[in-house]
């Protein structure tokens, strides 16, 4: 093999090195852009399946409400919906705000619970478990307060349902 001498000024070299770089970098961003977009579709899928929970227990609710066999299940469920409406609000407009875009649809995703214990106790596994997804992501630390906040509400809600 016959090696080739490459004549090149250091001006030339510098230039070349930094287009390099230059380039480099712009792909990197390009790449981390991809990833991000990805990452907020995923996160808006999970968020919209976990808005379709709690639309599905908001009904729950009203028929727990309206079948309830005494005036304190009636009034607790009733004020437990109004809860979980102020919650499925707040989740909305921050993923809204997380994602950029607007939700422009939910379905009903109903609870297996019919009795109220039981369907706080199941509430509660779908609100730990749309925090496990993303609790340790920065930039989802609003919406795991907001979540967190609403753990509590459940937790008061049950001790609650043990008032007769």
């Amino acid at each position: 093999m016959s090696k080739k001498t490459i004549n090149i000024s250091e001006t030339e070299l510098r230039s070349m090195i930094s287009s390099s770089i230059k380039r480099n970098m712009l792909k990197e961003e390009e790449e981390q852009d991809n990833v991000q977009e990805t990452d907020n579709s995923g996160f808006k899928s999970k968020a919209t399946n976990f808005l379709n929970k709690l639309e599905g227990y908001h009904q729950a609710l009203k028929v727990l409400h309206w079948t309830a066999e005494n005036n304190h299940k009636h009034t607790l469920t009733d004020d437990i919906d109004g809860s979980v409406l102020k919650f499925e609000d707040k989740v909305a407009e921050v993923v809204m705000g997380i994602i950029g875009e607007r939700i422009t649809s939910l379905d009903s995703d109903k609870p297996s619970s019919t009795d109220l214990k039981d369907l706080l106790d199941e509430l509660k596994r779908d609100i730990l478990e749309f925090l496990d997804e993303f609790e340790d992501k920065r930039d989802y630390r609003g919406l795991v307060n907001v979540c967190d906040d609403f753990l509590s509400d459940v937790e008061t809600d049950k001790y609650l349902d043990d008032l007769k």
